[in-house]
């Protein structure tokens, strides 16, 4: 399967625009996967979204405990995460 990346927009009908024409050597089906730009509104309110700087604190506080051996069990580290 060979992927091409391409922009483009949705118009009021839903229908897609592609911003530039996609060379095709072989006409035929395809498999298309959109992305849509988030609005910064949804990205706070979103409770998963985890702000990176918290992220790298964490991290760095982390790497400090492994590296002075202070390490915990596997087992303790997953209780209470729902599989």
């Amino acid at each position: 399967m060979k992927a091409v990346e391409v922009t483009g927009t949705t118009d009021e009908k839903e229908q897609l625009l592609l911003d530039q024409a996609i060379n095709v050597e072989i006409p035929g089906r395809v498999r298309v996967i959109v992305l849509f730009d988030e609005s910064t509104d949804e990205l706070e309110n979103d409770p998963d979204d985890t702000p990176i700087k918290s992220v790298t604190v964490v991290l760095k506080i982390s790497l400090q405990q492994a590296k002075a051996g202070e390490r915990i069990p596997l087992a303790q580290m997953l209780d209470g995460i729902p599989f």
